[in-house]
């Protein structure tokens, strides 16, 4: 490249005016050498060795030649931004003087592509693969494990789920996989469907014994007599009114005291106002008996506990028991978990201890540090003030943004009419261009262009690029508008003999293409009535006002009535003891429940009122002993039913039967003879 003569170009060009190719075309076009833009490229290199780098290429002049998705740059960075560096690209020493292929803003470059920083490989799984931020995988060597990159470097591990215990299935059923996913695998059991009955039960002295199975694969049972089953045979220690007797039970005998209640001792036993008679011994035959306390008759108030403490029953030293209040400390509130810079203080007091969180300013996080700018033109904003606690200073964020208050302003010469306006910058750049736009307080005020007169309008006369002066003309004349009824119009001609009307109220009031006279009142509808009122100077309108009916009181409906605004309040309810209850609608009064009311509406009268009854009870027979009184089952009526029955048997109560270690599957009805003949007691 012949330098020299770029050289003497260069000598007489502003090289970061831009006018590059202007200042070449008219110097050296003429000469022998053959400038191609390899030769424009070697130029600017020369001169911008002692200026600042500018881009000088354009789409139509000497543009350059990018693969898709990436843009050709003069003064791009000499430092590329790759996955490898794009975390600390800002704090990196980058010059903006190379030449060449960029990605746009925003953009790194990988693998020869423009891609976001999302496509990087922020954290590195188990087998050395890197993985992106956000991108979930599973644990090769466990697949019940699930990893997660949340930020650079760090993973985020969890269970998937956990797998079910493994079923065990009958021997003569089949174990088969029904489904299986990278976790777990899961089994079902799959038998015939074949019910067998269940083993029975055998009777003392009897041996379960499985013979073989029936064609379902069920068990077949027997049960047969051993003697080694049977207990041995002794002679049994009787108690109180028993004799002993000699029994044959299937395959075993025994010896059992039976019972002859004829020989039981009369009761003496006497029981306190808050106690009641029960057997010691109720399987006895004759039983003893004891008093006990009976906790229905005692009186005792439940009283109420805070959400710390306890309800807890303690004897009050004679039959019955009283409740208190105490202290469980596994109620109390569990301790708070204090926010950053704040330590917990515990403090005992009554029950439940007493947690605060107390400010502590050492431990609160260090704020972030601030950062200076790269370029001259931009300053520190704060982004993000974090407040961690109200103990701890906030963590402050900055960024460096454009302050055109720093950009240089060149020097413009504008003509007399006009002035320097700021072009605000485009899109990625910082500082603003300026140009100059007309100054419109420079040009001469126009003679008489206040205000035309009514039908006339302005015109431009231009005195330069910029100013013009105004005179007044006359406007086309346009038919005025038809004055609306209730008004009077009154007609003159402006200047330009054009016809002005004005319309003026009369005093009546147009409403629904009806017109009334001021003072006059009409109904509207039934509830609605207005009057024509004179509302400003000149000015008439309907004023109207609307009957405010009163609200039905509880119990009562509105009904509308023909020819009346507010209709009428009709009763729809009953009250009873300040409840109310719908027509047909029953209950029962509180405290009384052998009575029963109900809410009813007279056919005739369409009045609504209480109507209540009582259960009528049969007459009762004052004569009537105690035992024979007896009680209805919704308690509202007593009766006397005497017993008609001679000598019989009765059931006393039901228990379960035990006998020489035998105890019966279910409870047994135990019961006595009773009537004119003598009384015995046997096992049924």
């Amino acid at each position: 490249v012949n330098t020299e003569i770029y050289q003497t170009v260069c000598n007489t060009v502003n090289c970061v005016d831009g006018s590059i190719t202007t200042s070449i075309d008219d110097r050296v076009v003429n000469t022998t050498v053959d400038y191609t833009c390899e030769s424009y490229a070697a130029y600017i290199r020369e001169c911008q060795q002692e200026t600042e780098c500018f881009e000088w290429r354009t789409a139509e002049f000497c543009p350059g030649q990018c693969p898709a998705g990436m843009e050709f740059l003069t003064c791009g960075p000499d430092v590329i931004r790759t996955c490898d560096n794009y975390i600390t690209y800002n704090s990196l020493k980058i010059s903006y003087n190379s030449e060449g292929c960029f990605c746009p803003e925003g953009l790194i470059l990988k693998d020869g592509a423009c891609v976001t920083c999302d496509e990087c490989k922020a954290c590195i799984d188990e087998d050395d693969v890197g993985r992106r931020i956000g991108e979930i995988w599973t644990d090769c060597s466990n697949p019940c494990i699930q990893h997660t990159c949340v930020a650079i470097g760090h993973i985020s591990s969890s269970l998937i789920s956990q797998c079910p215990a493994p079923i065990r299935c009958p021997a003569h059923c089949e174990k088969k996989l029904v489904s299986e996913d990278t976790c777990c695998e899961y089994y079902e059991c799959y038998c015939e469907e074949t019910e067998c009955d269940e083993a029975p039960v055998c009777d003392c002295g009897e041996a379960l014994v499985v013979s073989g199975e029936d064609v379902n694969g069920c068990p077949e049972y027997n049960c047969e007599c051993d003697d080694n089953l049977c207990p041995t045979v002794t002679e049994p220690i009787c108690g109180l009114g028993e004799r002993s007797e000699t029994k044959i039970n299937g395959c075993c005998e025994s010896k059992t005291c039976v019972c002859d209640p004829s020989t039981c001792p009369a009761i003496t036993v006497t029981c306190g106002p808050q106690e009641k008679l029960i057997a010691l011994n109720k399987n006895a035959c004759c039983p003893e008996y004891t008093c006990v306390c009976d906790i229905f008759a005692c009186s005792s108030t439940v009283p109420c506990c805070d959400d710390h403490e306890t309800l807890k029953v303690v004897p009050d030293g004679n039959c019955c028991t009283k409740y208190i209040c105490e202290c469980d400390e596994s109620r109390c509130p569990p301790a708070p978990v204090c926010n950053e810079g704040f330590e917990l203080q515990t403090t005992k007091s009554g029950c439940c201890p007493t947690h605060k969180c107390v400010c502590d300013t050492s431990k609160c996080q260090l704020a972030a540090r601030t950062q200076a700018c790269v370029h001259s033109y931009e300053k520190l904003r704060l982004v993000s003030s974090v407040i961690v606690s109200a103990c701890c200073p906030p963590v402050n964020t900055y960024e460096c943004v454009c302050d055109i208050n720093r950009c240089a302003r060149p020097d413009i010469v504008c003509k007399s009419y006009e002035t320097v306006i700021t072009v605000p910058a485009t899109e990625g750049e910082c500082c603003p261009t300026y140009e100059c736009a007309c100054d419109y307080s420079q040009c001469p005020m126009a003679k008489n262009m206040a205000i035309c007169e009514a039908g006339k309008s302005l015109r431009n006369i231009e005195i330069n690029a910029c100013c013009s002066t105004v005179q007044c003309v006359c406007d086309e004349c346009v038919a005025p508008e038809e004055c609306p009824k209730g008004t009077i119009a009154h007609e003159s001609y402006n200047g330009c003999g054009c016809i002005e009307r004005t319309c003026t109220a009369e005093p009546v009031c147009c409403v629904n293409e009806k017109i009334y006279e001021c003072g006059e009142t009409w109904t509207e509808d039934i509830c609605t009535t207005c009057t024509c009122m004179e509302v400003s100077k000149g000015t008439y309108s309907a004023v109207c006002h609307e009957t405010q009916c009163s609200t039905c009181s509880e119990g009562y409906i509105l009904v509308p009535v023909e020819g009346e605004c507010c209709g009428e309040c009709v009763q729809d309810s009953c009250k009873y003891n300040d409840k109310t209850y719908a027509v047909g609608q029953t209950w029962s009064p509180s405290n009384d429940q052998c009575s029963t009311c109900c809410c009813v509406r007279d056919v005739l009268t369409g009045s609504v009122y209480t109507e209540c009854s009582t259960v009528q009870c049969p007459e009762f027979d004052d004569s009537c002993p105690p035992e024979f009184i007896k009680t209805s089952e919704d308690g509202c009526c007593v009766t006397c039913e005497r017993e008609t029955s001679g000598c019989g048997v009765k059931v006393d109560y039901t228990d379960y039967v035990e006998a020489d270690g035998c105890i019966s599957k279910e409870v047994v009805q135990m019961t006595l003879c009773s009537g004119e003949m003598y009384i015995y007691f046997d096992l049924v």
